[in-house]
């Protein structure tokens, strides 16, 4: 672990307040977030960002690296209800191995919602790990029946709280690619309007949507009669037919798979519980009871 002058850590070890955190991340002047995605230009944002740059990664970064990353970064790991999914499953160890120990600043545990759990700093170990707790500070503007994605909610607290740094996405599309899926739990069409907003406003850079804006501008040119509010209207309209369509079409791809989603619940029960799910029942058997605490009505 290292320190500044004044003995304050200069590593992620034991950082919990957005105080804390502030101070860590203005040490930089630019972020590059990386997401776990085919569509991540990775060694692009390397040569492109210049000077004070903090890389940070997502979960589990053997998507994205294949060899050891050499700059300073930070590895996010999201916590669920049983705690970091690293943890629990044993796989944060594999997962380090592609940071320098030089450069690497240690882990960020992180949560959004106020049902899942951070971890304690025991759990793990020598390695350098804060904590921060966003659930306030998404609750006040995302849908409440869906859970903010880590990088959205990450890149969103360091454009409120860090506005001098410059923040990069790569790979942030919302889609799911041909190996990795992406998760429901997410408003992904909540998160890519945000993201286009904050880019459009200069909050943020990304790379994606990048063709379809200089499209759109280059056919505007050709026919100046047409606003771009007119533009905006149509492709919301014509985006709604796209979606009624697609959802006739998941309609009758679920009743045709209904046999097979059958089988898989049946492959389940045999199955027994998940690694989550144990972890979970250990957690809930380590808690005292009522009786054991003494605290009998």
């Amino acid at each position: 672990m290292t320190e500044d002058a004044g003995g304050t850590s200069m590593d992620t070890r034991g950082l919990r307040s957005h105080d804390q955190w502030q101070f860590f991340f203005s040490r930089f002047d630019h972020f590059v977030l990386v997401a776990n995605s085919e569509e991540q230009e990775l060694r692009k944002a390397q040569a492109n960002v210049q000077g004070k740059v903090l890389f940070i990664f997502f979960n589990k970064v053997d998507r994205v690296l294949d060899e050891v990353f050499p700059e300073n970064a930070i590895l996010v790991t999201r916590s669920n209800q049983a705690g970091s999914e690293l943890v629990y499953k044993g796989t944060l160890g594999r997962m380090l191995r592609f940071f320098s120990p030089k450069s690497f600043q240690g882990v960020l545990n992180l949560r959004t919602v106020d049902y899942e759990r951070l971890n304690e700093p025991e759990d793990f170990g020598s390695v350098s790990a804060g904590f921060m707790d966003l659930a306030d500070f998404c609750s006040r503007f995302y849908p409440s029946r869906h859970a903010a994605s880590s990088g959205f909610a990450l890149a969103l607290w360091l454009s409120k709280h860090v506005p001098d740094g410059n923040i990069y996405l790569t790979g942030f599309t919302g889609q799911r690619g041909e190996r990795w899926k992406v998760f429901h739990t997410h408003d992904w069409t909540f998160e890519q309007t945000a993201l286009r907003l904050l880019r459009d406003g200069g909050y943020i850079r990304s790379d994606f949507d990048a063709d379809e804006r200089v499209s759109y501008d280059a056919f505007l040119e050709l026919f100046p009669g047409i606003s771009k509010d007119a533009v905006a209207n149509c492709r919301a309209q014509i985006l709604g037919e796209r979606m009624e369509g697609m959802n006739r079409q998941i309609d009758m791809l679920i009743s045709s798979t209904s046999p097979l989603r059958f089988f898989r619940t049946m492959l389940q029960k045999i199955r027994g519980k998940s690694r989550k799910e144990r972890a979970l029942a250990r957690q809930a058997s380590a808690q005292p009871s009522r009786e054991d605490a003494g605290d009998r009505p």
